[in-house]
C-alpha cells in the first residue's frame, strides 16, 4: 500500500514539471529585426571629376538595418543582415586638383550611400533572465556610391562614382525581451570593407563602425 501511494505522489507531480523543462529548452526558430541605424567612418575619397583626380569623403551618417536571424538550438543562428546609410553634406571649401602650389577652393555638395549584405553566425546567451547578449561575425559584400556636384570659377562639374568591396563586421549588444513576440535590440559592430581606393588609384580601406536599435519579432 504505500508503495503504490509513493508512486501516485510522483505520477501527480510528474505533469507540471515537463513544462517547466520545456520552457527553458525552447527557443525561437526564427527571429527579426528592424530598426534605426548609424554608421561612422574614416575618409575615404571617391575618385570623380573630369580627370578622375578628385575626391570626396564617405561619411554616410544615417539610415536603417534589418536581419532575419535562423536559429539551429538555443545558442546558435544563421543572420542574414542588410543596412543602408545616407548622407548629404556641403563642403565649403572643396579643393579643385591642380598642377599650382595653392589651388582654388569652392563649394561642393555630396550625396553619400553605403549599402552591405552580410551574412554568418550569430552567438546567444540565453537565459531565465529578459536580457540575452550575442555576439556575431559576419562577412558579405558593401557597395558604396556618391552624388557630387559643385559649380564656380574654377570649376563647373556634376557626376557620380561608385565602388562595391568585401565587407566583414564583428560585434555584438543585447536583447531585451518585452513580451512573449516582442523585444528590443541593440548592437554594434566594427567593419572592414575592402576594394576602396583613394583618389589617386592607391587602395584603401573603409571601417564602417555602425550601431543600431530597434525591435526584434519571435
Amino acid at each position: 500500500m504505500r508503495q503504490l501511494l509513493f508512486v501516485a505522489m510522483i505520477m501527480a507531480e510528474w505533469p507540471p514539471r515537463v513544462p517547466a523543462q520545456e520552457a527553458i529548452t525552447q527557443y525561437p526558430k526564427i527571429e527579426g529585426f528592424a530598426g534605426y541605424s548609424g554608421v561612422l567612418t574614416n575618409s575615404v575619397l571617391i575618385p570623380i571629376g573630369p580627370s578622375r583626380n578628385g575626391g570626396t569623403d564617405l561619411d554616410s551618417s544615417t539610415g536603417l538595418e534589418a536581419a532575419v536571424i535562423k536559429n539551429l538550438d538555443r545558442y546558435l543562428g544563421l543572420k542574414a543582415d542588410f543596412s543602408v546609410h545616407f548622407g548629404h553634406y556641403n563642403e565649403e571649401d572643396f579643393v579643385i586638383p591642380c598642377a599650382q602650389s595653392t589651388c582654388p577652393t569652392q563649394i561642393a555638395q555630396s550625396h553619400t550611400r553605403l549599402f552591405q549584405i552580410l551574412f554568418g553566425p550569430e552567438i546567444k546567451l540565453r537565459n531565465h533572465t529578459r536580457i540575452a547578449p550575442f555576439a556575431h561575425l559576419l562577412a558579405g559584400g558593401a557597395h558604396s556610391s556618391a552624388d557630387f556636384h559643385t559649380a564656380g570659377p574654377a570649376l563647373n562639374f556634376s557626376g557620380i562614382a561608385g565602388q562595391t568591396g568585401f565587407a566583414l563586421a564583428l560585434g555584438g549588444g543585447l536583447d531585451v525581451r518585452i513580451t512573449k513576440r516582442i523585444g528590443f535590440r541593440l548592437s554594434s559592430d566594427d567593419g572592414w570593407v575592402y576594394g576602396a581606393k583613394q583618389a589617386n588609384g592607391t587602395a584603401a580601406e573603409l571601417h564602417p563602425f555602425r550601431f543600431s536599435l530597434g525591435l526584434l519579432i519571435r
